[in-house]
């Protein structure tokens, strides 16, 4: 746990989707194209050093209808997503396990509001521990989410949750 706790840290700054947040500086981003619904997508992962590690942070933006949706509103529209069952990538796949954990109010950089919702979800047949952090700037809707496999959940957590408390908005929430 120490490993990854300590690591030595680099600040991401986003000015067209205006955020900021501090990642382990060995970790790799990468920019993905976004799919439905989103504006921009980055992920943030440690080096593939460790078999069987696979760790994933996603930075995702949305554009919200209705100019200063409220971080409730998004909210609740990301849990009740989740509620439903998950998309079935193959005939085959077990797409029964989703559990939400713990679903409660947060705060991220500068004391900002934000939900934190962790759940449990089968992910290509492997029990996922996630973690999602939604926080709301104006018209946009941001969600940190953490992915990892349940074993190795609180391994990175301290390092996520450093992730998490740096998460800074970089344009005044009255834009």
């Amino acid at each position: 746990m120490g490993a990854a706790a300590s690591s030595n840290f680099t600040n991401y700054t986003n000015p067209q989707y205006g955020f900021s947040l501090l990642y382990p500086s060995s970790w790799i981003n990468e920019e993905i194209a976004p799919g439905a619904n989103l504006t921009f997508l980055i992920s943030f992962s440690p080096p593939s050093q460790v078999f069987g590690e696979s760790v994933f942070v996603y930075m995702a933006v949305k554009n919200l209808t209705g100019n200063n949706a409220s971080l409730k509103q998004f909210a609740e529209q990301e849990i009740s997503f989740l509620e439903r069952p998950p998309a079935a990538i193959s005939l085959t796949e077990d797409t029964s396990v989703r559990t939400i954990l713990q679903s409660e109010p947060t705060t991220i950089a500068g004391n900002t509001p934000a939900h934190k919702v962790v759940y449990f979800e089968k992910v290509s047949g492997t029990l996922s521990k996630i973690m999602e952090v939604y926080a709301v700037n104006g018209d946009k809707g941001y969600i940190l989410t953490y992915l990892t496999y349940t074993y190795i959940y609180d391994k990175y957590l301290p390092t996520v949750q450093k992730m998490i408390g740096s998460l800074n908005f970089t344009i005044p929430r009255n834009q």
